[in-house]
């Protein structure tokens, strides 16, 4: 079999992209923060408007409904331009509607009021980690988690920027971190174990994946983690897991160049060439007129061992 070598070596490279989307992290702050300010406003009538006004404000946010939150936020801002929160919460309303750079304008009026804004830290961060900016979103997710230690999500998108600019070590202790204070989110383990795989350590991907299939044995990211691990030593386990993630997830199309090339392992040619042979079809990354090396290596793999060219 013509298999090429280094498509087993690209078979651990870590795909951020099959990590479930990110949980939306919208505070829970409710106009409650305003009584104690009441002997600010000029009037009861100007208070009870900026309270009853947040308050909807803040249930919009809630609710995903993100152009009226900003409208409102931006009415109360009008009343009273020293609100923090009020710009705060406008620019999570932005962030979520990728208005990335605009969001950052209403963080810095946040901070410049109020310097340990967590929220306004943390979703400032992420705002320059979507613009490319992962030096500025890892300075600004630290100074959150030095504002408020405790809150796990924060290692977690930490953890995630590092991994973006390869710092697996760094980021693998973050998540630890992240995963003592909530050790049942599963995306912390997701993550995790995805980078302890990019590192090569395969061990402890698999008991991070044991651990996730623990918790929801349904979870079609964790089978295909760990039949990832398995490929190159056990590639008919592999295939087992494979199968598991499409019974869960049959959209989930990333799995058929990995189940293909199992099935080339275990000399099952025509299943191997017909899994590859969908994943060309299906799978974002092989439309790319210049495809990653990883995609390359499953092209070499493909025409060396099914016959039928491909790009």
């Amino acid at each position: 079999m013509l298999l090429f070598p280094s498509v087993i070596g690209s078979l651990y490279a870590l795909e951020l992209t099959v990590m479930p989307a990110n949980t939306v992290h919208v505070p829970l702050r409710t106009s409650s923060f305003l009584s104690s300010q009441e002997g600010w406003f000029k009037s009861q009538t100007d208070f009870r408007d900026i309270k009853r006004l947040f308050e909807l404000a803040t249930q919009n946010l809630q609710d995903g409904k993100y152009n009226q939150a900003i409208e409102i936020y931006t009415r109360i801002l009008n009343i009273d331009p020293s609100i923090h929160e009020a710009y705060t919460n406008r620019g999570i309303a932005k962030y979520h509607l990728d208005l990335f750079q605009l969001a950052i304008q209403d963080f810095n009026m946040a901070l410049r009021i109020n310097g340990s804004d967590f929220w306004a830290l943390a979703y400032r961060g992420l705002s320059y980690r979507e613009l490319g900016n992962l030096q500025q979103a890892v300075s600004d997710l630290s100074r959150a988690i030095q504002v408020q230690p405790s809150e796990a999500f924060v290692y977690y998108e930490r953890a995630l920027t590092k991994a973006l600019m390869n710092s697996y070590q760094d980021a693998i202790a973050d998540l630890t971190k992240a995963i003592n204070m909530n050790p049942k989110n599963l995306d912390f383990y997701l993550l995790r174990a995805g980078l302890y795989r990019e590192s090569g350590n395969c061990p402890s991907a698999l008991q991070d994946y044991n651990i996730i299939l623990r918790l929801d044995s349904q979870n079609s990211f964790a089978y295909l983690g760990r039949g990832i691990c398995a490929i190159a030593s056990k590639p008919d386990l592999a295939i087992k897991d494979f199968n598991s993630a499409l019974k869960y997830s049959p959209s989930l199309v990333t799995v058929y160049k990995y189940r293909g090339v199992a099935y080339m392992l275990v000399d099952q040619l025509a299943q191997g060439c017909a899994d590859l042979s969908k994943a060309i079809k299906v799978d974002p990354g092989f439309s790319n007129p210049n495809p990653a090396p990883m995609y390359r290596e499953f092209l070499k793999a493909y025409n060396s061992n099914c016959g039928v060219p491909r790009r």
